[in-house]
């Protein structure tokens, strides 16, 4: 689960904080109602606020609360496919947090370029900081993008799609409208990775998981405010946008479920309301 002041060239000024696109660690771009008005659930400009700055107070300590719950098994599941990421791929990642993943997309792979978007912009400037410090020579192949889906550049086509705990913050209903709108931007041949929890098998481990997954949403609703209270039919909205899962691996029990999807021949980018 996951998804102030604007940089310019790596200076902090004071302009009110908006929807911003930041290239190459410079931010510029979005503001106003329409891009203020959706955050990643394409919920009500209060919400979107809300999770903003919850996940923003949450920048951080996110990384060491998942590895005090969960040890490296969230990282491993992330990292499991990047050996798929073909050479000058171009990814977009959605609701990266810290940078972590970022960074070992960008030291473990040849990708050309990256899109990095979140709804929060604490967690992107700790993303762009952590790449500054340990891959500088990177940095020129990212393009931070601050905002929910509706922020992902029109007409945009990426290889690859990274969507990693990000997917549970949603219901249902929201969700058949955010897949669809994301897989539109796959290029003819993309894969999408992605990430996320799920019950896992076995009468002991179900009964850990469920518990642990309720004091998760309990947490993040409180938190954040985001809109889910459960875990959402992941593979309904997938189905539903005509992606289908091609490779998966479990980890943490078989709580964590790492994956590959791919387009259902003749059915890339379904509107979502078909």
């Amino acid at each position: 689960m996951k998804t102030g002041n604007t940089k310019t060239n790596g200076t902090r000024t004071n302009e009110p904080r908006t929807n911003r696109t930041r290239t190459n660690g410079t931010r510029f771009g979005k503001s106003g109602r329409d891009g203020a008005a959706h955050d990643a659930a394409g919920t009500s400009s209060t919400r979107a606020s809300a999770t903003a700055r919850g996940f923003d107070r949450l920048a951080p300590v996110y990384d060491p609360l998942a590895m005090t719950v969960f040890g490296n098994s969230l990282r491993d599941a992330q990292r499991h496919y990047l050996h798929r990421v073909k050479p000058q791929a171009h990814v977009l990642v959605i609701g990266g947090g810290s940078g972590w993943f970022l960074e070992r997309l960008l030291e473990e792979t040849s990708c050309a370029r990256v899109d990095a978007l979140d709804i929060s912009a604490a967690m992107l400037s700790r993303s762009e900081e952590r790449i500054r410090r340990n891959a500088p020579d990177a940095l020129a192949r990212v393009r931070f993008l601050e905002g929910g889906v509706d922020l992902i550049p029109e007409g945009a086509k990426y290889d690859v799609v990274c969507t990693h705990f990000f997917l549970d913050l949603f219901r249902d209903e929201r969700l058949r409208t955010v897949v669809p709108r994301v897989s539109a931007h796959l290029a003819e041949g993309g894969v999408w990775h992605d990430t996320d929890f799920q019950t896992a098998p076995g009468k002991m481990r179900g009964a850990y998981s469920r518990v642990l997954l309720s004091l998760m949403y309990t947490f993040f609703r409180a938190s954040c405010s985001i809109e889910a209270d459960r875990l959402p039919g992941f593979d309904a909205a997938f189905a539903h946008a005509g992606m289908e899962t091609t490779e998966s691996a479990l980890f943490h029990g078989g709580m964590v479920r790492a994956r590959l999807l791919r387009p259902v021949e003749g059915v890339l980018g379904r509107p979502s309301n078909a």
